[in-house]
């Protein structure tokens, strides 16, 4: 099944489901680990999971679920079972 894009640059009113998140350290991105894959964090807010998003930017939509980039400090802690791989 093929996923859609539909761009956007205004986020929702409320953020009242979980959203997709391309959290960046410099060149790296954040990833959850999930038997033995590669995933983007879904959550309402990177928050959610003791982060602090830098500059959030709304991107659109990815096969219905709201999707966002923002940066996270370089001294960032990531949860267990989260890592950050190189672009």
């Amino acid at each position: 099944m093929t996923q859609t894009y539909v761009t956007g640059h205004v986020p929702p009113q409320s953020r009242d489901e979980p959203a997709l998140w391309f959290a960046f350290r410099n060149a790296d991105l954040a990833v959850c680990m999930a038997n033995a894959a590669h995933a983007l964090p879904c959550c309402q807010h990177l928050s959610d999971h003791g982060l602090e998003a830098l500059r959030p930017q709304y991107l659109g939509l990815y096969g219905g679920r709201h999707c966002y980039a923002a940066e996270v400090a370089p001294e960032t802690s990531l949860p267990e079972s989260w890592r950050f791989i190189g672009l």
